[in-house]
């Protein structure tokens, strides 16, 4: 029979019990009481019944199972576990009461019936708090929420004065140095060539090895030849990268198929283009310098003007004359400057010009000396405008500074490179001027800079140069950044229309915004973490997202709270709301984060800092959902959410409906308000005038509100398509089998896709195919020419008497400084016969080597160069001046003498480094040694191919290591590229790879494990996690089969972020599932899920959706692929989840106690209970 009714309703448990009746009996005797003192004020300490102040009506009752009234329907009578009964809700009216009057029977009370609870005429209250007490506070979170609902405006101010510190910090205290030359903390650091480098790995010691040994070898080499120091000399060399590439070529090419490119007015042309570059004022204290002197540019222009400084206009004669001749050139440099049919065809229809400043500049010790340093002086000297007088930072650095000013005004600006090609080809971004010039669109989007030589002649021009690149890649990644405000004005408006408040939009949106810099602040100050690149942009997408997934979930909470009639106060629905909010957030939180870990763990530096960052965020922004969005929805209830208190602030003249005396306005509410001091300051008139005419109100019934029009759409329509039209249980369901046929064949196609992706076999594309910097550019500067630059092939060295490189000061997250020190083989000795002779064979090896493979010639070699072996050399020069034959040195000493007679003569740059002279006490030893060549590699390199070649490589240095003798073991090759080229640039892809295998390796237990908590189900764990395998395989099948994307950078990152976002709408509906205890069948479960958990999914999906989708007009390819893979995850997502999830529980869905974890832990408890 029943035990006891409540004042207002009857609760029944439903248990799962494992004792029999006895000992049952023996713990209810324990407790002293089933429900106890329900009715009797005496029992709590403030003579109410539950303890809570009188001014609340408050059914008492506590979480405790055993304060519930408990009926038992008992199938037998002799154990429990046969027992069954369910924890419902029932208005305590006659005819309940009826059934409740004896033992229960086939007879259920109408609040029982299903089949009234989806009525579309029912009240929210029909689904009610699943039997929690709401209104009795316990434990930490009980705490927090009681501070929230009494000390809103402590609790808020608490808030606002934590992130106004937080960011006052990262917004004014000064950036690390290694970071960027000023600014605060919150600075996107500058780039350096070693920023995505696997600092670690070998290929990244080795190549770190090689450059170090030819720095510290030209050092040596200057000290012989009586430097004063271990320096190279100041502007000696070719800058790599401070160089500026023109191409120029026909603009028909079919027209001009059979037509030359020199003509006098092309001629001219590059002539006069060549003269902006020398005649830029900071030329003379930049350029090459040679016999002191600067070096004539490499440039077809010497050719036909012959040093000549003016660009008259030539005969036509004499142009075609020396193009002949250039054509017909024997000289192998010249090729540089033609076209691979040039020969063929006796003419070239396209050239090209490389056109460089020196280095290392005045004051370093060598190029590799803060090469991160010299190359922002030449941007900022050179390349981009340059303002009077110099800078501090620029004095601050190595850099011996020259007059620069001298002739220039305070405030004067000097041109930069970039500036005037900007002008010449009247070349304009938006905005055209200005500090923020090309800020929103880059004057290199949609550029077609050309030359009209006649009539019917248009040249076309294009440029390259690293530094421009960097310059252009900061310009777009800054102009891209701009777009997150539109995503966030988008986001915001979307939070208004759903939350029906632009109160409620403003306040949520601040605190999803502020968690990036109070996120950046432990990342920084707490972390030391220093690094910011423009990946870190992605944050703010991705805090959109969940963050306002985070206030749907809490406001849908909010509103669902104010029609459950067993919640009776304010404090039970703030309760209610922050209890679901705080289970159903940590489980999406927590899954994403968990993405973030996993990615995190790569190698490849940017990507685990953006990782680390944006699981802070994150964890920072669920963190503010749980202590401070409960104060935000207070305020919101006590002046805002019934317009009364808006109507005060707005208009003193809204008449009768200000204050306690509104229209609708609850006892609870009237009463918050005459507490509020601020609510009373702002409507003190009213509520005065309103008191004096009516008295103290009375509490006001508040008429229970329908379901929203969402929530009726997915109860009476979309329910109704999985489940079926019949509720009845067991019924066929056509359209849940066709979604579950439909879906899995197609992603099992998608499978197939996904397995398919591999790393690019081409270069990453970061620049679309409208702006100048686009592959077809690259390519065009890097193949068909009869001879390529040098920077087209990898140049490569063969290094012996290195055993490693020492990082033991070297933070990964400065790449570019501390990089190491070199390791030398201990049991090296080039002095040995052995040794020699080996080195001699290796040489030999060099020049015979095959490739044979794409992307390399029939040799490792170049075709026409050859290896530079400077032990030959050595013994050639000393056998010619002895007029000896010696096969090898026959000591260490005549080495060294005969290194430093040659270093007086020698024309050939190689030698300074190709044997490593280091003195120690005095006395020169030799250290290492290397054969430096040229291969036939291109650069860059596809990764298939890159691997084939390096395995070719590899092979045969480890035969050379099984056949050399002792001290010559450790011989190595590299490349000595830039670490974005060769192997090192191999090594991050493979990384990036590794990494997303990885990332499904951690990311698919730990979410399943996390599913079992939030769903307490195994069995709706097992649908979530087929649901989200269907979504990854779906988006990353989709790269592959619609977009044709290989596995690069942006579809690394993606595979494993998109789990953490994948899962978000399928827990909710799951964790809905579980809540749904109410409900007897899968039918009813489902609809229960759809109608309170529908509206979140929906609108979670839809602002992450609307934020993606804005990254489709940035410039960057890396954030358009971004773009694509943010939507299809959200369209996956939410389609899987509310079709293919919800079809699996229709079908299959687990009833009563079936794959619960409760029931296991319970019969855990009981062994063990039986055991003591």
């Amino acid at each position: 029979g029943w035990s006891r009714f409540g004042p207002r309703q009857i609760r029944i448990s439903r248990i799962h019990p494992i004792l029999p009746l006895d000992e049952v009996g023996e713990v209810m005797s324990q407790t002293g009481r089933l429900y106890p003192n329900a009715d009797d004020a005496s029992s709590s300490p403030s003579g109410t019944k539950s303890g809570l102040s009188s001014e609340e009506d408050v059914m008492a009752g506590s979480d405790n199972p055993t304060d519930f009234d408990l009926t038992y329907a008992m199938k037998t009578s002799d154990q429990l576990p046969k027992a069954e009964a369910t924890l419902l809700y029932a208005d305590n009216s006659p005819s309940d009461m009826k059934a409740a009057a004896g033992t229960i029977g086939d007879e259920l009370p109408n609040a029982f019936k299903m089949d009234e609870k989806f009525n579309s005429s029912s009240r929210r209250s029909s689904m009610t708090a699943e039997g929690e007490d709401w209104d009795n506070l316990h434990g930490i979170t009980g705490w927090i929420v009681r501070f929230a609902h009494d000390h809103y405006y402590i609790n808020f101010l608490i808030f606002l004065v934590f992130v106004v510190v937080t960011s006052a910090v990262i917004f004014i205290a000064p950036t690390d140095p290694r970071c960027a030359q000023s600014g605060p903390q919150f600075t996107v650091c500058k780039q350096s060539n070693h920023d995505w480098e696997v600092s670690y790995s070998m290929a990244s010691r080795y190549k770190d090895a090689a450059g170090q040994l030819m720095n510290d070898g030209a050092a040596s080499y200057n000290v012989i030849l009586g430097g004063n120091s271990a320096k190279t000399k100041a502007l000696s060399q070719a800058s790599p990268d401070a160089a500026l590439t023109l191409l120029y070529y026909y603009q028909d090419a079919v027209q001009h198929e059979k037509s030359s490119i020199f003509t006098p007015t092309s001629v001219k042309d590059m002539c006069d283009l060549q003269k902006m570059f020398v005649n830029h004022p900071f030329y003379e204290k930049l350029c090459q310098r040679q016999g002191g002197a600067c070096v004539q540019p490499y440039s077809i222009v010497q050719f036909f003007y012959e040093g000549a400084k003016d660009c008259p206009l030539l005969p036509d004669s004499d142009i075609q004359q020396k193009a002949k001749q250039l054509v017909g050139s024997p000289n192998p440099m010249l090729g540089f400057f033609l076209s691979s049919e040039a020969v063929s065809k006796g003419f070239t229809n396209t050239t090209r010009a490389l056109l460089s400043l020196g280095a290392p500049l005045p004051g370093f010790k060598d190029v590799a000396d803060e090469n991160d340093v010299q190359l922002n002086i030449y941007q900022s000297l050179f390349f981009e405008d340059f303002t009077c007088p110099v800078p501090k930072w620029l004095k601050d650095t190595k850099y011996q500074v020259p007059d620069l000013c001298a002739g220039f005004k305070d405030g004067e600006t000097i041109k930069g490179l970039e500036s005037q090609l900007f002008d010449k080809f009247n070349m304009k971004g938006f905005p055209a001027t200005g500090q923020y010039k090309g800020a929103f669109r880059s004057p290199y989007l949609g550029a077609t800079p050309s030359e009209v030589l006649s009539s019917n002649e248009v040249m076309e021009v294009r440029w390259y140069s690293s530094i421009i690149q960097t310059i252009e890649f900061a310009r777009v990644v800054n102009g891209d950044l701009n777009f997150a405000i539109l995503s966030i004005a988008v986001v915001y408006f979307y939070i208004a229309f759903h939350t029906k408040s632009f109160f409620l939009a403003s306040i949520f949106m601040f605190q999803i915004i502020i968690s990036l810099p109070v996120g950046y602040f432990i990342y920084y100050n707490i972390g030391q973490i220093h690094f910011y690149s423009q990946v870190n942009i992605l944050a703010i997408y991705l805090a959109l997202g969940i963050g306002a997934d985070s206030v749907f979930v809490l406001y849908d909470c909010w509103k669902q709270s104010a029609s459950d009639h067993s919640i009776k106060t304010t404090l039970g629905r703030l309760n209610y709301s922050h209890n679901r909010t705080m289970i159903a957030c940590f489980n999406t939180t927590s899954s994403t984060v968990m993405s973030f870990v996993a990615t995190a763990i790569t190698p490849v530096m940017p990507i685990q800092c953006f990782a680390i960052f944006a699981a802070l965020v994150l964890i920072v922004n669920y963190i503010f959902m749980i202590t401070v969005a409960p104060s935000i929805v207070m305020i919101y209830y006590v002046h805002f959410e019934d317009l009364g208190g808006f109507c005060c602030y707005c208009s003193r003249t809204c008449t009768g409906r200000c204050g306690p005396r509104e229209e609708g306005v609850s006892s609870h509410l009237a009463k918050l308000r005459e507490k509020d001091a601020m609510y009373r300051c702002c409507c003190y008139a009213k509520v005065e005038s309103d008191t004096m005419e009516m008295g103290t109100p009375a509490a006001v019934q508040v008429e229970e509100p329908e379901l929203g029009a969402i929530e009726r759409f997915f109860s009476e329509k979309f329910s109704k398509l999985i489940v079926g039209f019949d509720l009845q249980p067991g019924k066929y369901k056509p359209l849940a089998y066709f979604f579950l046929l439909a879906i899995t064949g197609y992603s099992i196609y998608m499978a197939t896709e996904a397995f398919q992706l591999k790393p690019p076999k081409a270069q990453e594309e970061w620049f679309p195919p409208s702006h100048m910097f686009n592959m077809e550019l690259m390519n065009r500067l890097a193949h068909n020419w009869k001879a390529g630059a040098n920077s087209d092939y990898l140049s490569m060295v063969v290094v012996f008497g290195v055993d490693t490189v020492d990082r033991s000061s070297f933070n990964i997250y400065y790449p570019a400084y501390n990089r190491g020190n070199v390791v030398f083989d201990t049991k090296f000795d080039f002095a040995s016969k052995d040794s020699q002779q080996f080195f001699l064979r290796v040489c030999n090896e060099v020049e015979t080597l095959k490739c044979g493979e794409s992307g390399c010639g029939p040799n490792i070699l170049r075709q026409g160069q050859k290896p530079y072996c400077i032990l030959k050399d050595m013994l050639a020069f000393y056998n010619n001046r002895s007029k000896t034959n010696l096969q090898y040195f026959p000591s260490e000493q005549d080495i060294v003498n005969t290194y430093m007679d040659m270093a007086g003569s020698n024309q050939v740059k190689d030698f300074e480094y190709s044997l490593g002279l280091m003195q120690e006490s005095g006395v020169w030893k030799i250290k290492w040694a290397m054969i430096p060549f040229l291969s036939s590699i291109l650069s860059p390199l596809p990764n298939a191919e890159a691997h084939t070649i390096y395995s070719v490589m590899e092979d045969w240095i480890s035969k050379l290591r099984k056949d050399a003798p002792d001290g010559m073991k450790t011989v190595f090759q590299t490349d000595t590229q830039v670490s974005a080229l060769g192997w090192t640039w191999m090594n991050v892809e493979d990384a990036l790879v590794k990494n997303l295998l990885q990332g499904f390796a951690m990311c698919f237990p730990v979410v399943f494990v996390i599913l079992i908590f939030a769903t307490g189900n195994i069995l709706i764990s097992l649908y979530s996690i087929i649901t989200i395998a269907f979504i990854v395989v779906g988006v990353l099948g989709s790269a592959k089969a619609y977009a044709g994307w290989s596995l690069g950078v942006a579809e690394s990152i993606a595979g494993v972020i998109v789990i953490g976002f994948s899962v978000d709408y399928t827990v909710h509906l799951g964790h809905m599932y579980k809540e749904a205890r109410s409900c007897h069948t899968r039918e009813d479960k489902i609809r229960y899920s759809l109608t309170y958990m529908g509206t979140t999914v929906v609108g979670g999906g839809m602002t992450t959706l609307l934020a993606g989708l804005v990254l489709y007009l940035c410039t960057l390819t890396f954030f358009t692929k971004m773009a694509s893979l943010l939507v299809w995850t959200i369209l996956y997502s939410t389609f899987y989840s509310l079709f293919f999830f919800t079809s699996l529980c229709a079908v299959a869905g687990p009833e009563g106690s079936f794959g619960s974890i409760e029931v296991c832990t319970n019969y855990v408890k009981g062994l063990m209970r039986r055991r003591s």
